[in-house]
């Protein structure tokens, strides 16, 4: 992105390593990427905390009052449909969420699943999300869980980019029930070893929704010609990157297999740095560079070093 500070151009990489031009004020979010939908995952017993966590529905799941394409529009029930749901909320409500023995618990896991997807299938977004969310916070069954939480980020992406007007909120309600997937299924080393693929992809989805915010932050600030505006917002995505890079270097430093995914390290610490020049941050930027030059980060021979160089040695109001 390219944005003008006070005649000092802000240059902040996006997740290909170019720079680009502003976005649009309301763009069309791309699809971020999910765990696989057919993942089993390994969990423990329960973490107190998850507990108040699926009591709050995300932010985003209000029911829209339209969509920007019409294969987005709820569809109407069918009778067949609307029975099939009235049966699958009767059983949920007799065993109130609770199972006794393993056929009535794989019952009670299968009709919840069950009753997401149709509200999935059928577009009922909002309903959808809350629905798949229950089922990705709660432990009972790993396979669908895992599941779930693949669906809940899809039908968040449809909330967020293509309802009326759009809802980068849901972007948010995104990142934070990502992170609580993390702390479910990779909270541990074991489950960080028994779950190692899945923890990637979670990791991943996580990493690109922070960038996808602080991107967001960037755009905002570069929107404004109003310095006292710009530097609060300059600061808040300096500070996402830079949390982003600093993961990003020790994920990376444990991993062995191929790189987790864009952005890399070296694009998130640049565009801390970058970011921090713009709020006028010049001892938060140099941590930003102190991350690159770090040789257990194999970033020193790095060419964005050179470019975080000489915006240092650009003169700033």
């Amino acid at each position: 992105m390219l944005g003008v500070l006070s005649g000092v151009a802000v240059f902040v990489v996006n997740a290909c390593g170019g720079a680009t031009a502003p976005p649009a004020p309301a763009p069309t979010a791309p699809a971020v990427a999910a765990p696989s939908a057919s993942a089993a995952l390994v969990v423990t017993a329960p973490v107190p905390t998850v507990v108040a966590v699926v009591a709050a529905a995300p932010k985003c799941t209000d029911e829209p009052e339209q969509f920007d394409d019409a294969r987005f529009t709820p569809k109407a029930w069918t009778p067949d449909q609307e029975r099939d749901l009235s049966n699958d909320d009767r059983f949920l409500a007799d065993h109130n969420g609770a199972a006794t023995d393993a056929p009535e618990r794989a019952e009670l896991t299968l009709r919840r699943f069950t009753r997401a997807r149709r509200f999935f299938d059928t577009n009922h977004w909002h309903d959808a999300a809350i629905a798949f969310r229950e089922i990705a916070m709660d432990r009972t069954d790993p396979a669908d869980g895992s599941s779930a939480a693949t669906f809940y980020v899809e039908t968040l992406d449809v909330l967020a980019a293509h309802t009326v007007p759009p809802r980068p909120s849901c972007f948010s309600d995104m990142a934070d029930d990502v992170a609580v997937f993390v702390g479910i299924y990779c909270g541990t080393p074991a489950l960080e070893r028994d779950n190692h693929e899945e923890c990637r992809s979670l990791r991943r989805l996580a990493r690109d929704l922070g960038t996808r915010e602080a991107e967001g932050i960037v755009a905002r600030a570069n929107a404004t010609q109003d310095v006292a505006l710009q530097r609060p917002l300059f600061l808040q995505a300096g500070a996402r990157f830079l949390d982003l890079a600093t993961q990003c270097c020790a994920e990376s430093s444990k991993n062995t297999g191929p790189p987790l995914s864009e952005p890399a390290c070296d694009e998130l610490a640049y565009n801390a740095g970058i970011a921090f020049l713009g709020g006028g941050a010049v001892s938060q930027a140099r941590a930003a560079q102190h991350l690159m030059l770090d040789p257990k980060n194999h970033m020193e021979k790095n060419p964005l070093i050179g470019k975080l160089a000489k915006a240092f040695a650009t003169p700033r109001p």
